[in-house]
């Protein structure tokens, strides 16, 4: 038997400690009884729930008839388990007919339920990769081997053209939580930069931007202080222990380009059937048969979200996708984290990229696009709602199933612009070095090309200023107030407002 908690109090599955912040409960550990006594532990588990005082931990069981060895077990027959096989069958022709999926598992009681297309193919797995790391670090944080609050300052960080001592300040559970407000540009494509504030203007850990330099310095920064190479990691924490079937060492390799970054991403290439272990994994609270190889409390931790929908979305508008994000996982959040979606979360990659975790269900389902053939699958969570609508047991356990669109993200706080704009002589009165001592950021203010240029010389940056008002300008959606003496005559400072922050005031100095 293997527990998964739907509640968010910590636990330790080898010895079955239950811990909330008002009692300690001890209960016996399950696998080390006698059979009798084994019976009885996990009937009363199964049947009962743990209360604590005026809190309720209500832990679900699902029987484990296996875990795979060599090769996954098939269900004889998916109806036995509540599979509706003529629904299946609709899932395979829409897949099929309108969708460019080249491989999927699907994984129900430790099954293989439904696949479709080639399953052991080995492909570029996108921002999964992400997902991957995070359970690499969980064994070393726990160790002591890496600190989370350690800054990068105290790490020594630095990169190309250089960071801003405020920038310095962000810690490695900044990175992990797309939280480090280090807009530097990545050595490899494919994140939210386009929408990020400009550099030198956000508080580390004040703002969710789903950021590639993150990442990748994650990456150095677990082998800095691990002292493993990320795919030997893998390899030998994941890949054997899970008896992947299919992933090569040899395939994998760092890419980047360097005059940009200091620190190269790591792609990574598996087939669908192994992202399915790992899902399988983390489904399992980290336990792999009798071994535990990522502990419970920290798949608690990196699947739980750090940041909120509701915050994730102030900063982005109504585009954004409904998702909190936690360490470097996507978990379903308030309001859509209800019915068979509670607990549930996924790894997530570019082309159609995705191991989905829905522990209420006891599901995993890996889904996999593969680059090379230059196209990608938009519609995976249309197929994701057509296979709980093949799931008969849903609409016996009266869960609503939430469709879940997708929308593109689009330029965020958009001004518009209907204000007489300045002249050259006009703007020149805006000109001058302003300075923010929290941020320990200092700006000078040129007027450039009949706009405002505003420069960040340290790190050999700049950005224009676009007029949308009386002194009211904007810049990559954030907008510069600027401020007037009393008799509104001399320009003596600036406010940055950014969504879903407070403003940041910076004083004219000359």
């Amino acid at each position: 038997m293997s527990p998964t908690s739907n509640s968010p109090k910590s636990f330790e599955q080898q010895n079955l400690t239950f811990e909330c912040p008002y009692e300690h409960q001890s209960l016996p550990n399950p696998f080390s009884l006698s059979w009798s006594m084994k019976f009885f532990v996990l009937a009363l588990f199964a049947l009962c729930c743990v209360h604590v005082h005026a809190q309720t931990l209500t832990f679900t069981y699902y029987p484990v008839t296996s875990y795979p060895d060599s090769t996954w077990e098939y269900a004889k027959d998916p109806s036995v388990q509540g599979w509706n096989t003529k629904k299946l069958e609709e899932l395979n022709d829409f897949i099929r007919d309108s969708a460019n999926t080249t491989g999927m598992m699907v994984i129900h009681h430790g099954k293989v339920v439904y696949t479709f297309g080639d399953i052991e193919e080995l492909s570029y797995i996108a921002s999964c990769r992400k997902s991957v790391l995070a359970i690499l670090y969980g064994p070393f944080v726990e160790n002591g081997k890496i600190n989370l609050n350690e800054t990068l300052d105290e790490l020594g960080i630095d990169d190309v053209d250089g960071l801003l001592p405020i920038e310095k300040k962000a810690t490695i559970q900044n990175l992990l939580t797309a939280r480090s407000g280090v807009y530097h540009p990545a050595s490899y494509p494919g994140d939210e930069r386009a929408i990020a504030p400009n550099r030198g203007t956000v508080t580390p850990g004040s703002l969710f931007i789903y950021n590639n330099w993150d990442f990748n310095l994650a990456g150095y920064v677990f082998e800095k202080l691990s002292g493993l190479n990320i795919y030997h990691a893998v390899d030998s924490m994941i890949a054997r222990p899970l008896h992947m079937q299919d992933w090569d060492i040899k395939m994998q390799h760092k890419d980047g380009d360097s005059t940009r970054s200091m620190y190269p991403a790591y792609p990574m290439w598996f087939s669908t059937r192994d992202m399915a272990r790992i899902g399988y994994l983390m489904l399992h609270n980290g336990m792999w048969k009798d071994k535990q190889i990522i502990s419970p409390t920290w798949v608690h931790t990196i699947t739980t979200p750090f940041t909120s929908f509701k915050d994730a979305a102030e900063y982005r508008g109504t585009n954004y996708k409904r998702f909190g994000y936690g360490y470097l996982w996507w978990p379903w959040d308030t309001p859509n984290d209800t019915g068979v979606f509670k607990g549930a979360y996924s790894a997530q990659g570019a082309y159609g990229q995705f191991i989905t975790v829905i522990p209420v269900l006891d599901l995993v389902i890996a889904h996999k696009t593969n680059n090379i053939y230059e196209r990608s699958t938009d519609n995976y969570y249309d197929i994701l709602d057509k296979l709980l609508l093949a799931d008969d047991s849903i609409a016996k356990m009266n869960f609503p199933v939430v469709r879940l669109d997708m929308p593109a993200n689009k330029t965020i706080n958009e001004i518009p612009n209907s204000h007489q704009l300045s002249d050259v002589a006009s703007l020149a009165q805006y000109a001058g070095e302003y300075t923010n001592a929290e941020l320990h950021v200092t700006f000078r203010i040129e007027v450039k090309d009949q706009k405002l240029n505003v420069v960040n010389a340290p790190i050999n940056d700049s950005f224009l200023l676009d007029e949308t008002d009386k002194d009211l300008f904007k810049s990559r959606g954030q907008k510069f107030l600027f401020q007037r003496s009393l008799k509104k005559k001399d320009i003596i400072g600036f406010s940055i407002q950014t969504k879903g922050l407070p403003d940041k005031p910076f004083v004219k100095i000359k």
